[in-house]
């Protein structure tokens, strides 16, 4: 599933001048393709817990990948721009489903281990991440399809991955009938589980202007495109295996207060080269970024290490989720706009700086030992002061 769940977003982004050119995309109608991923996140995650309400949550992981596959058997096929939108929406549809719904999966199958199988998780998702970017032009080319294959390509990878979850969603429905939802509390009234939506919200900024921004950043301070690239593809390449150990690190302990301020200490790390240093020492300042990636593994096993029921992981996770996303896509258009104030990269980058003192904060927070639901219900029961957790 997790390899799944983001090549269809990266997979357009390596072709995207072709499918421009090929369907006759107005550049009003380019910006909303690539505006489409934070507004599906942001809009259908928000309303994913009223399908666990109605459906088990096999039932709805099964449809999130039969919505994502649909998708991307359309896409190659026409030749209508609307279409492809359209096509492109319901793929981004069936991802932002799965995203909030699999927390809680995870939290249901091991209850007990649910950082670790998180962490190994979203390692899937950084492989799936890089995959789509790498494979999808040499495999169009390799068989003469040009664009349209190598869009192709993922919807028989979907597929693959949708089979066993057919399976899966038969056998439960005939143990369950009906949701999953069940009694979960209500994350908004949780000051921790704001914590996390805002820490959310301002590492997928971080992301965001990263990949958008960052070649122009290493091209603007002297390297060749070739060079920006291949260092730009050396930061994502240790996303993989960066997840496997915060999963390791998940294991140790329930505190990871110490990960997260490792995890800013690289972000920082990474920034202060670039800014002055951004030169040779460029491949040090794409490790350092590389490594704080950790960050998007670290926050998504949160989501199942500080609830304590599958319901409450689902309302957890559609808040944060839903939420950080819609904050996370103003994060570009703010980058783009400063970038064409000034010639120079140095303004972008002090901005990106900034941002991390509300991001430690937050995530500081939200990385320490509590649990959502005793939080709440300690809250709704002693008043307005919230004891401290345990």
């Amino acid at each position: 599933m997790g390899l799944n769940l983001r090549p269809a977003v990266t997979s357009l982004g390596a072709v995207l001048e072709e499918v421009q050119r090929d369907l006759h995309f107005s550049g009003t109608g380019s910006g909303f393709l690539t505006a489409l991923p934070v507004l599906c996140f942001a809009l259908v995650g928000a309303g994913t817990p009223l399908l666990l309400r109605r459906f088990n949550h096999e039932k709805v992981v099964a449809g999130s990948l039969t919505m994502l596959v649909a998708g991307l058997v359309i896409r190659p096929f026409t030749s209508l721009p609307v279409v492809f939108a359209v096509a492109s929406a319901l793929s981004l549809a069936g991802i932002a489903i799965a995203n909030v719904v699999l927390p809680g999966v995870v939290k249901e199958y091991f209850p007990d281990r649910a950082g670790p199988i998180t962490g190994m998780f979203s390692a899937f998702v950084a492989l799936g991440t890089s995959a789509g970017s790498a494979f999808t032009v040499p495999f169009g080319h390799s068989v003469n399809g040009g664009w349209r294959a190598g869009l192709g390509l993922w919807a028989a990878v979907g597929a693959l991955g949708l089979a066993p979850w057919v399976v899966t969603a038969y056998r439960a429905a005939r143990v369950r009938r009906g949701g999953t939802l069940g009694d979960g509390v209500s994350a908004w009234r949780s000051p921790r589980a704001w914590a996390l939506m805002g820490f959310w919200a301002l590492q997928s900024a971080q992301a965001y202007v990263l990949l958008g921004w960052l070649p122009a950043i290493l091209q603007r301070s002297g390297h060749t495109p070739g060079e920006a690239g291949w260092l730009v593809a050396l930061m994502g390449a240790l996303g993989a295996p960066v997840a496997f150990a915060v999963a390791v690190m998940q294991r140790r302990r329930a505190d990871q207060r110490v990960t997260m301020l490792g995890v800013m200490l690289c972000y920082a790390g990474g920034y202060v080269g670039l800014l002055y240093y951004p030169g040779p020492l460029a491949v040090l300042w794409m490790c350092l970024l590389g490594l704080a990636s950790g960050a998007f593994p670290l926050m998504l096993s949160l989501l199942g290490t500080r609830s304590a029921t599958p319901a409450s992981t689902h309302s957890l996770s559609a808040f944060v989720q839903s939420t950080g996303y819609l904050l996370a896509g103003a994060a570009p258009v703010v980058a783009g706009w400063l970038s064409s104030q000034t010639a120079s990269w140095r303004p972008l980058l002090i901005m990106m700086m900034l941002l991390l003192v509300p991001q430690t904060v937050t995530g500081m927070i939200a990385a320490g030992p509590w649990v959502l639901d005793r939080e709440v219900r300690n809250r709704g029961s002693s008043g307005h002061q919230l004891p401290r957790s345990t």
